[in-house]
């Protein structure tokens, strides 16, 4: 009876530790510790004058001045019904940015708190062209029933 406990522990262990990819987390500098990157959703709303461009296996989705890129060869892609739509608490693509150097703020706040070591905060925002700090969905409604989760790389249209 140990054996199977342990066993069914060790499975459990494993299966929770393989649910998170090394593109979940960021950190400051090489070797750095890791940190859990927060999810946002974005909603693709054409009405709202979102624009979406596809080439080769990318799809581009152009949204509030921001630039986000499914790469259907990297990113993963879900379909849910427009019911679970409720369970997502949706961002702006527009406060993106103010969020992300918000969060960067914070967290280099943190970090100095327990390092000791200070890094510069820059005044700017955008943060860079490529931004690492969150990790982006957008959910695409097809049709009346169906919503398409799309994991996503964001770029700053708007650098």
């Amino acid at each position: 009876m140990k054996k199977i406990f342990w066993i069914l522990i060790l499975c459990i262990s494993f299966s929770m530790m393989g649910q998170s990819q090394e593109s979940d987390f960021f950190n400051f500098y090489k070797g750095g510790n890791k940190y859990k990157k927060p999810l946002k959703y974005v909603l693709f709303d054409i009405s709202a004058g979102d624009t979406k461009k596809e080439v080769d296996n990318k799809t581009y989705f152009y949204m509030g001045g921001e630039t986000f890129i499914f790469d259907s060869k990297i990113n993963k892609l879900d379909t849910y019904t427009f019911d679970n739509l409720k369970k997502y608490k949706l961002e702006s693509p527009r406060s993106l940015t103010d969020s992300e150097y918000l969060y960067f703020k914070k967290k280099i706040a943190e970090f100095q708190k327990e390092t000791k070591i200070k890094l510069p905060i820059p005044n700017s925002i955008p943060l860079s062209r490529n931004h690492k700090y969150f990790k982006i969905f957008v959910l695409e409604k097809t049709n009346k029933n169906t919503l398409l989760k799309h994991e996503v790389d964001w770029i700053n249209s708007t650098f």
